[in-house]
């Protein structure tokens, strides 16, 4: 089967008059090329075998640099060959590079392995990696075995049937939002490599996170479904996520002190998947502001709450956590109990496929 692309993918080289379109670089685009040239062998200009460790961040409009180079390699090599006459670094999509590489290429990309994905993320005061067993214990999974071949350890696990594997990734977080874009580039970078590095295809992806990992969780999985379609996430599950007064103006208490009233009913953007948001509002208070108006505090850092998130099947723990002596032990104690929860649900659905409904994605 030929791998066709939608548009132009590479790097304009200097001198290169006659080039009067712009390359699209569409990601998808990009990952079908870097699949290719990972099928042509290094003595054909390709790329086979030397990309194992290399991790791609991968953005419409601007050709990862790592392909952008191999492609225009591959067009050197090839111009000296006298193959090819003016080179420009771009593949076109009816274009004698694209034609050229499907002709060397030794069979198409391989499908038969899947790697289902666990993306953890955990609120900490640094921005650190998670070992894979941080991320999800390998005892929970027991029938998964340690992979060889690669340089990422654990991190890459194998069912014994030997079409499935694990791909555990994970990282504690001091920011949110925008703050954690750089985060956000290294995670995909880190899954690229591996799943490259096995030549497996995504499986089901499951992303969860605690405290502010819970808000990266919910906008990881929004920017990770950017990547196309084989990376829609399947399970997305936060716990006792940070949200604030002005980011609740649908529902607001009825009154001040211990007891608001009223849970907090949050709105974020978030693509489909199964969503479960497991959260405590023992913590939560009401206070009154000096123009009279009611808002909803914490005894947390910035006066943090905790409630409803829309589109995401609520689990209050109010009635399954021990009461703390104060807000932030609510919080600990709900996010242990909301991080087993979760941990249980995908494992769950890793081992037999009972407890969470087909891929929704």
């Amino acid at each position: 089967m030929t791998v066709s692309i939608n548009g132009p993918v590479g790097e304009v080289r200097p001198n290169s008059w006659w080039r009067t379109t712009k390359p699209t670089s569409f990601s998808a685009d990009q990952r079908r090329l870097i699949e290719l040239l990972s099928k042509v062998p290094t003595d054909q200009g390709g790329k086979k075998g030397a990309w194992t460790t290399t991790a791609f961040v991968l953005q419409d409009g601007k050709c990862a640099t790592d392909l952008a180079d191999a492609i225009w390699n591959f067009q050197v090599e090839w111009k000296r060959r006298g193959l090819f006459r003016n080179i420009d670094g771009v593949v076109d999509p009816k274009g004698n590079t694209l034609r050229k590489l499907n002709e060397l290429a030794d069979g198409q990309v391989s499908t038969s392995v899947v790697a289902d994905i666990v993306i953890r993320f955990i609120g900490g005061d640094v921005a650190d990696p998670l070992t894979p067993d941080a991320v999800l214990p390998r005892s929970r999974v027991p029938a998964y075995k340690p992979t060889t071949g690669h340089a990422f350890g654990e991190s890459i696990v194998q069912h014994p049937g030997g079409d499935r594997m694990l791909v555990r990734i994970g990282r504690t977080t001091k920011t949110t939002g925008s703050a954690s874009l750089d985060l956000f580039i290294g995670v995909i970078g880190d899954l690229t490599a591996r799943l490259a590095a096995v030549k497996a295809v995504p499986g089901k992806i499951y992303i969860f996170g605690s405290s502010s990992g819970g808000r990266n969780a919910i906008d990881f999985a929004q920017r990770l479904s950017a990547a196309g379609a084989a990376f829609r996430a399947h399970f997305i599950g936060v716990i006792d996520a940070p949200f604030f007064d002005p980011e609740t103006p649908d529902v607001r208490p009825t009154k001040t002190g211990p007891d608001p009233g009223a849970i907090p009913q949050f709105k974020v953007t978030a693509p489909p998947a199964i969503r479960n948001n497991f959260f405590q509002t023992r913590g939560n208070h009401a206070r009154e502001t000096t123009f009279g108006r009611k808002v909803f505090s914490s005894g947390m850092k910035n006066e943090e709450i905790h409630g409803d998130i829309v589109g995401f099947t609520a689990n209050n723990l109010n009635d399954q956590i021990d009461p703390g002596p104060n807000d932030d032990a609510h919080h600990v104690n709900a996010s242990s109990e909301g991080n087993r929860r979760a941990v249980a649900q995908i494992v769950d659905d890793l081992m037999r496929g009972r407890a969470l409904p087909p891929n929704v994605g």
